[in-house]
């Protein structure tokens, strides 16, 4: 293999499915879900197209056939429009980022969820931070899962992550302005104090 290629060798080499996970685990120091956001899924609808795989194999510098990995991920014959998950690649980072990326969607879109789990105001979480607001939101995920989605969510690596981190989740058309901001989050936070 060159050096970034994904290549079929054999009947018992590695899938190119398998190839593209540890690709993703190359290229963000081991944190699937953090590629995933950053090379990947660029526009944050949690969803693959073809020619977004394309491009992410352009971007990260992967010469594949194309074809034959999209069709790894069963996307052939009256599936070959179908989008490609996170779990696709790969399942365990899915299981974790799933269920997360729905419930920030069942709340109103990543920056109303900002909202509900940073009731200080301050506009970043550490990680900690992040674990106990999950936990009086309401969110069900072990410590470990919840470490995994915020080392996700930190594209920077810095040790926090602000609102803006989850407003990539939104879809373009509803992400709110820089004015509205704060109101939405006294808004949700009072929503949230209703059910407490």
């Amino acid at each position: 293999l060159g050096c970034g290629m994904l290549q079929r060798v054999g009947s018992s080499s590695r899938t190119l499915r398998e190839q593209l996970r540890d690709k993703l685990r190359e290229q963000s120091n081991g944190h699937v879900l953090r590629a995933w956001r950053l090379e990947v899924d660029q526009d944050g609808d949690n969803t693959l197209s073809f020619q977004e795989l394309c491009n992410a194999m352009v971007r990260m510098g992967l010469d594949a056939d194309v074809s034959s990995l999209w069709a790894e991920f069963g996307c052939v014959g009256p599936e070959r429009h179908r989008k490609v998950l996170l779990a696709d690649v790969d399942p365990e980072a899915g299981r974790i980022w799933q269920p997360f990326f729905d419930w920030c969607r069942e709340n109103g879109g990543g920056m109303k969820t900002f909202a509900i789990i940073d009731p200080d105001m301050n506009f970043t979480l550490d990680k900690k931070q992040f674990f106990y607001g999950l936990q009086r939101a309401g969110y069900k995920a072990s410590e470990a899962d919840a470490f995994y989605l915020f080392d996700g969510l930190d594209l920077k690596n810095q040790g926090f992550i602000s609102e803006e981190t989850l407003m990539t989740m939104d879809p373009a058309s509803s992400k709110p302005q820089k004015s509205t901001r704060r109101a939405e989050q006294a808004a949700a936070i009072r929503d949230m104090q209703k059910y407490q």
